[in-house]
């Protein structure tokens, strides 16, 4: 019932399957799926930097990173470098299980900066967790990040 009514009032439909919610994002020029967080109010965007209202959103709201899709049911799947994984704090926020899959599949189609993280950062861990704590930036500089703290967490 609590997912339902979430759902009503973000004015998203249910989930779907990876497959459908991934075919349900616009394009980029290159074809490639656009992640809800690299998307613009227009739905334009690039798959190399995340905009920082996106977010904010998908933290403050509860929605997957890649589909925009709520995350109702755990796990949630936290994505980044192995050095963010090591750390215990991720700047990307969190994804479905089969969407963070579909994330760290889509780095070996893109050259560059994949969301705001370089080649150079390495491969790409994912950790399974419940919940998460949000570390908001203390200022609107846009070199500062929002971190997500799994909790509860579970290292692939």
């Amino acid at each position: 019932m609590l997912a339902e009514l979430r759902r009503l009032v973000a004015g998203r439909p249910a989930p779907a399957g990876t497959e459908q919610r991934i075919a349900a994002l616009p394009t980029t020029e290159h074809g490639l799926p656009l992640p809800f967080v690299c998307q613009r109010s227009d739905g334009s965007g690039t798959v190399h930097d995340v905009r920082r209202a996106r977010v904010t959103q998908c933290a403050l709201s509860r929605i997957c990173a890649l589909c925009g899709d709520s995350l109702d049911e755990p796990p949630l799947v936290l994505v980044g470098p192995a050095a963010e994984a090591a750390s215990g704090a991720f700047s990307l926020p969190p994804f479905h299980a089969g969407c963070a899959a579909w994330v760290q599949d889509l780095r070996a189609q893109v050259h560059g900066t994949l969301l705001g993280h370089h080649e150079q950062a390495g491969a790409w861990e994912r950790v399974e967790t419940g919940g998460f704590s949000l570390l908001r930036p203390s200022t609107r500089e846009p070199e500062e990040r929002t971190w997500f703290l799994p909790t509860g967490a579970e290292a692939h």
